[in-house]
């Protein structure tokens, strides 16, 4: 190229092109163009970190030149990359090590630190080379990723299946005793997963061995090491270099290659449980292998967490480092909110930035209830973790972003302050109320149980319960009674036919006797008022259901009326986290059916239960009135809404105390 060709591309950048610079050694470019495809892919590699990046041609074109001459301005010219995205390019293979400038460039290029509260969450530590291994095991993983070993292993999960499926039973009892197992029986369990797990990630290495030799590439060094995410230990397998393979069909398998493995183990467990007698080994491989398959399905094959399921989705569509990218989009999407002049983020990228957050916001919530469940001291702490990594730093990288994007100071302070001042609302107190059904009463209901079947009726004196086939046999014995006592009056009978009158008769005495008893039960101690009222069997589950004597229902029970209260079915562990009951605490009572009849009344602690039954306690209020707003709606009592006055508490509050009812199967009842 002339000097003058050089000089306009020189002319054409923003950053200092002077100065010698040269690309490292382990920095590899690979052609990964697929068949038809309408442009060359490359996956540029740095073999000493692990980075790697998808580029076009001309960033390809461009690195090459660069290390054939050693110069940017030179590789610039030759490679023809466009300008407008050279520097940013160039600063980025500067940050990555890709690219070593002499006495500007550390060549190592060592990652920034990361956060304390992302290493808490997660860490890893790269501990030795398993190629070795793996290639003593090649006969394996030749004989498992082939043609026969993919239909072996259909047959064997349909195999496996099958016996899950007509052993419903035993499985549902088996899963059962997990929650009573001894300490032998978790150590068998744990075991055998961790030996799973092991063999998950020797799954992923003996794939990523076959696929690379199908494509004529040396594997090289397969690293394996120990990670911690979300407070949990799990192996994993280094396949960086799987980005090298042309096929995507490859790639995928190499991600999945860890839960194919897995599940040959779990084939061969699962048919040994089925053809063997019950024991506590049995047992065990059962509980493993129900518990790494839903494990499997919930996070290995999860696209939304980096784990088997995001690199299988990320391959197959060549998509890589798709989390960066759409946390890149949601700041993008932040800054343009904010009045930032930057392009629209690509749609699946925002979509999956929203997945993946919504899925973290879950897996952290889980981690967090098992937290507060071995220790609750603790629950702050996690939950000081999750807001930190979820909200709090999120939102400095984004308004950090956002001003590097040409967001006004002025613009970025009126957002934070915005968003300090919602954040503040979270702890301003509010009133707060806590609602309940009840019904309001306006008799006191006592339940009759008479020794013979009655018919309502009124008489000069009152109520009066009548039964008029006992009446009528009392009447017919007591006048065959007067007929032998006449009889035995007026008898020229001999003595002997008088004693037999006299046994008679005194027969007869002693069942007008028990009649006049089963008469005399039939008086029921009822108050005499006018205003009492007699109610059908069904009456105290009707509402509404009172009836007039004159009807002559089936006496079941007597209503006298009182002095209106509201009976209320408050749950148990509102007494003790939301309310403080202390005497004559307001309850507004609004009735159900009829919103605009509203009644205050106030608690009567000495008609509150604190027996709680099916975790309810009964709680009694008295109405604060004579006489009540709307008699019409009320008549003979009606269901209500009571709503209990519970101080005041912020939206912070709030959620706590949710959260803990939440938590807690069963709060300790201490009402005040």
């Amino acid at each position: 190229m002339s000097e003058a060709g050089i000089a306009q591309a020189q002319s054409a950048q923003t950053l200092d092109v002077s100065g010698a610079s040269y690309v490292p050694g382990y920095i590899t470019i690979i052609d990964v163009t697929q068949e038809g495809a309408e442009a060359a892919e490359f996956v540029v590699s740095n073999e000493a970190s692990g980075r790697h990046f998808m580029a076009n041609e001309a960033t390809a074109n461009f690195i090459t030149a660069l290390r054939d001459h050693g110069s940017i301005a030179t590789a610039l010219a030759l490679s023809r990359l466009d300008p407008n995205r050279a520097g940013a390019l160039v600063k980025q293979l500067m940050d990555t090590g890709f690219l070593v400038r002499y006495g500007a460039t550390d060549a190592t290029a060592p990652a920034a630190a990361a956060p304390l509260e992302s290493k808490l969450i997660s860490m890893r530590w790269d501990m030795l080379d398993i190629g070795g291994i793996v290639r003593r095991l090649n006969w394996i993983g030749r004989l498992l990723y082939s043609r026969l070993g993919y239909v072996l292993w259909g047959f064997g999960l349909f195999l496996m299946l099958f016996e899950l499926a007509t052993n419903v039973d035993k499985i549902r009892l088996t899963m059962a005793q997990a929650l009573t197992a001894s300490w032998a029986q978790w150590g068998i369990f744990v075991a055998l997963y961790l030996g799973l797990k092991v063999a998950h990630e020797m799954g992923h290495a003996m794939a990523f061995r076959q696929m690379s030799r199908q494509e004529g590439l040396d594997e090289g060094p397969i690293r394996v090491g120990l990670a911690v995410f979300a407070f949990t230990p799990f192996p994993f397998t280094d396949v960086t270099s799987a980005w090298r393979l042309k096929s995507r069909w490859r790639r995928v398998m190499i991600g999945l290659g860890g839960v194919y493995f897995e599940t040959w183990i779990m084939i061969l467990l699962t048919l040994f449980w089925a053809q063997t007698q019950t024991g506590l080994l049995q047992t065990v491989i059962l509980q493993v292998t129900v518990v790494a398959g839903a494990m499997a399905l919930l996070f290995n094959l999860n696209p939304a967490v980096k784990l088997d399921g995001y690199f299988v989705m990320t391959d197959y569509f060549r998509a890589p480092n798709l989390a960066a990218r759409a946390g890149a989009a949601a700041r993008t999407i932040a800054a343009r909110m904010l009045g930032a002049d930057l392009p629209k983020p690509r749609t699946h990228e925002t979509a999956y930035w929203i997945i993946s957050y919504i899925y973290r916001w879950t897996i952290f919530a889980g981690i967090f209830w098992l937290i507060y469940q071995f220790d609750a001291r603790l629950a702050p702490v996690a939950l000081g973790i999750v807001v930190m990594t979820l909200l709090v730093r999120p939102l400095v990288n984004t308004l950090r972003f956002a001003r590097k994007s040409g967001v006004r100071f002025a613009k970025a302070a009126t957002t934070v302050a915005v968003l300090v001042f919602c954040a503040a609302l979270l702890f301003v107190p509010f009133d707060r109320y806590v609602t309940a059904r009840g019904a309001i009463m306006l008799y006191e209901t006592q339940l009759i149980e008479a020794a013979e079947q009655g018919v309502l009726g009124v008489t000069e004196t009152g109520l009066s319960l009548q039964n008029a086939d006992l009446m009528q046999q009392a009447e017919e014995t007591a006048l065959q009674q007067a007929k032998l006592e006449n009889l035995l009056r007026a008898s020229f009978s001999s003595a002997e036919g008088q004693a037999g009158i006299a046994a008679e008769l005194e027969s007869y005495r002693t069942i007008v006797g028990q009649m006049r008893t089963r008469l005399d039960e039939l008086t029921i101690d009822t108050p005499q008022t006018s205003d009492a009222v007699w109610s059908i069997r069904e009456a105290q589950w009707r509402e509404g259901s009172w009836v007039d004597p004159a009807l002559g229902q089936i006496l079941a029970a007597v209503s006298v009326p009182v002095a209106p209260f509201v009976t209320v079915q408050l749950p148990q562990n509102l007494l003790t986290r939301d309310l403080e009951f202390g005497p004559g605490l307001a309850v507004e009572v609004r009735a159900t059916r009829f919103a605009a009849c509203i009644i205050d009344t106030r608690v009567d602690t000495r008609q509150m239960s604190t027996i709680a039954q099916d975790d309810m306690v009964s709680v009694r209020t008295v109405v604060d009135t004579d006489t009540l707003p709307c008699p019409q709606a009320l008549q003979h009592g009606a269901p209500v809404v009571a709503r209990f006055a519970a101080g005041k508490a912020s939206l912070v509050d709030r959620f706590w105390l949710y959260a803990e009812r939440t938590l807690q199967d069963r709060l300790l009842l201490n009402p005040k």
